[in-house]
């Protein structure tokens, strides 16, 4: 047996070439080629050889393609979505595109818009003298016809300007009767007299009141607020007392007070749900007249007489300083520096005489109230008093 056992691995090579002896052994010839990465040949025993590409390499192209992949999936994903949104999209358009409801919503703006001629014919064109024209078609055509107020009594309530009715508010044939009222008393005192310069009559005829509701909602729509009275009432004596009573839904109400210039208006409100015990709402801030100071003749005359000392005081300086200044003693400016002294003197003296004023009140206060006690008091109570020198 030959040394060349191991022919399997090896091509037996060509035919036996012409004149090579028959039982001579044949060498082995190897494949011609190119040996590849990691190919060993039979016999060879070293090391294999080392790959172009590292693990990490293999890693990061198997991550790029994951990425890939992803990224592509959200754009188709993106790409579906917009596709259901133009669908339906059309599909809503689809459904309004209503032939017939166009025509008539065409229709009626032309009825609307177009001019017209005598016989209510629409005209197919037409010409305006000037702008005033076009305003006064757009006005008489189609803001006044379109736009209209409600008219209570067309079985619509139209809220917020129709409203359940209470007093003579709402209207009570579209939305029917206001069902929770609340029955209130005004009771209002006034009086106008005892003013140390102002007539009585005249203080009473500028005054007027009325009661009001404060509605946000209203007044965001640039309405103005609803009174009870359509007309502020007016009072018809000086001195006296007004009772009214009004049936108002929940919220606030305020009563408005115009033309009293001297605070002499003053009242509270009841509730009227219990009439055998009606008790007094709150009223914010407190409903009370302002009170007129008590002027005496006395004070009078003192204060007149104070008042023209100083003002004949002043009259003569002033006079000086004018015949000074016509000598040329003094000049402009020192004239006018000294009127300014003069007057800050002045008005210091005046503050004097109001806080000497204001503890001759007090002081007279004071013995009213002890003369008031000194004539309540019993016999006995004063021999006590005298006995240990109690002071009053």
């Amino acid at each position: 047996m030959s040394g060349f056992e191991d022919q399997g691995l090896l091509h037996a090579g060509s035919p036996e070439e012409p004149g090579s002896p028959a039982n001579s052994p044949q060498r082995p010839r190897v494949k011609k080629g190119i040996v590849k990465d990691n190919e060993m040949l039979p016999g060879d025993d070293s090391p294999q050889r080392p790959s172009k590409y590292k693990p990490e390499d293999y890693a990061q192209a198997v991550q790029e393609k994951i990425e890939e992949a992803v990224d592509l999936q959200a754009k188709y994903r993106h790409a579906g979505l917009y596709t259901l949104f133009v669908i339906a999209y059309l599909l809503v358009l689809y459904l309004q595109a209503s032939a017939y409801k166009s025509g008539e919503v065409v229709r009626t703006l032309k009825q609307v818009m177009m001019p017209k001629d005598e016989d209510g014919n629409l005209l197919a064109s037409t010409t305006f003298k000037d702008q005033h024209a076009v305003l006064g078609h757009l006005w008489h055509n189609i803001l006044e016809p379109t736009w209209k107020d409600p008219v209570c009594g067309d079985q619509k309530c139209e809220y917020p300007w129709e409203f359940p009715a209470y007093g003579r508010f709402g209207c009570r044939a579209d939305c029917g009767q206001h069902q929770n009222l609340t029955k209130v008393l005004v009771l209002i005192q006034h009086d106008f007299t005892g003013h140390p310069t102002a007539n009585p009559r005249v203080l009473m005829s500028a005054a007027k009141w009325n009661l009001c509701h404060n509605d946000p909602a209203r007044r965001a729509r640039g309405e103005a607020d609803l009174c009870w009275y359509e007309e502020a009432n007016s009072f018809e004596t000086v001195k006296g007392n007004v009772l009214e009573t009004a049936q108002v839904i929940d919220g606030t109400w305020y009563v408005q007070v115009t033309g009293d210039y001297a605070g002499r208006i003053s009242g509270a409100i009841y509730d009227l749900r219990n009439t055998s015990d009606p008790k007094p709402l709150n009223v914010t801030p407190a409903w009370e007249k302002c009170e007129i100071p008590t002027v005496t003749r006395r004070s009078t005359l003192e204060t007149s007489g104070i008042v023209r000392r100083m003002m004949n005081e002043w009259q003569e300086k002033r006079a000086d300083r004018r015949r000074r200044l016509g000598e040329g003693e003094i000049t402009q400016a020192e004239v006018d520096e000294a009127d300014r002294e003069m007057i800050i003197n002045l008005q210091g003296r005046v503050d004097q005489m109001k806080e000497q004023a204001q503890k001759l009140e007090q002081m007279e206060q004071k013995i009213k109230g002890m003369v008031a006690r000194m004539r309540n008091k019993t016999p006995a109570q004063k021999r006590l008093e005298k006995r240990y020198h109690v002071e009053p």
